[in-house]
């Protein structure tokens, strides 16, 4: 039986506030909380699917976000 691997690779992070990350209204104890970006690899034998191309430096930067390493050189 062929068994299919799944790696999530962590690439980025970024610091937000909880009611950025979740769809519900303003808390007065609101404090910021940490999002991470993954892209997904998903192998079996010689066949690999990516999900999700994650974001580029200047992009992540635009957003708010840290790049920790390209998705490209962490595959």
């Amino acid at each position: 039986m062929n068994e299919w691997t799944v790696l999530a690779i962590h690439y980025g992070t970024a610091q937000r506030p909880v009611s950025d990350l979740i769809l519900e209204t303003n808390d007065i104890h609101d404090r910021p909380s940490q999002i991470d970006y993954f892209v997904w690899l998903i192998r079996l034998e010689d066949r690999l699917i990516l999900v999700d191309t994650g974001f580029e430096a200047g992009e992540g930067a635009a957003r708010g976000r840290t790049l920790l390493i390209h998705p490209v050189a962490a595959l």
